[in-house]
């Protein structure tokens, strides 16, 4: 399996555990699931802070707005 590239890899034949290529998808794909779960924590925070500065300070809390305007107001 050392001379195999990715391209080359056959995956189900090897053993996850001791497979480099499989061993190397698998921490490239945990890396990536764990910065969308936190840049999607990240974007509801920002969201949430969005929400309570338009309920401080617009009359009509419930009117939907661009996030520009929530600033401008």
């Amino acid at each position: 399996d050392k001379g195999l590239g990715p391209a080359e890899h056959c995956p189900g034949q090897c053993l996850p555990w001791a497979c480099k290529v499989c061993k190397r998808k698998s921490v490239s794909v945990d890396r990536r699931r764990a910065a969308t779960l936190r840049e999607k924590r990240r974007l509801k925070k920002v969201n949430e802070a969005f929400e309570a500065l338009k309920r401080s300070t617009l009359l009509n809390p419930n009117q939907r707005l661009p996030k520009v305007e929530i600033l401008c107001s």
